[in-house]
């Protein structure tokens, strides 16, 4: 991650991991539809990978929100959680 944002840079972490968790939570499923005879121990933990990632997802996309609402005056916990996860 390139550290020339400035401002924008929390939410520039934040778009990059919606993404990829995004991306995340649909390859477990597609997985899954390509690999039919997948024994049932691995189609769990998949199903439990789409859930972790689908939910991680959600947290993202609420500290998007706490950052546009916040403007340029991001709380300064928020702030130091979102540059923790790049």
């Amino acid at each position: 991650m390139q550290f020339y944002y400035g401002d924008m840079m929390p939410l520039r972490i934040l778009d990059e991991a919606e993404f990829w968790k995004r991306q995340e939570t649909e390859h477990t499923v597609v997985i899954r539809q390509i690999a039919p005879g997948l024994e049932l121990q691995y189609i769990e933990a998949l199903r439990k990978w789409e859930e972790s990632f689908a939910e991680t997802e959600g947290k993202v996309v609420k500290y998007v929100e706490t950052v546009v609402r916040s403007g340029p005056n991001i709380p300064p916990q928020t702030h130091q959680e979102i540059m923790q996860l790049s």
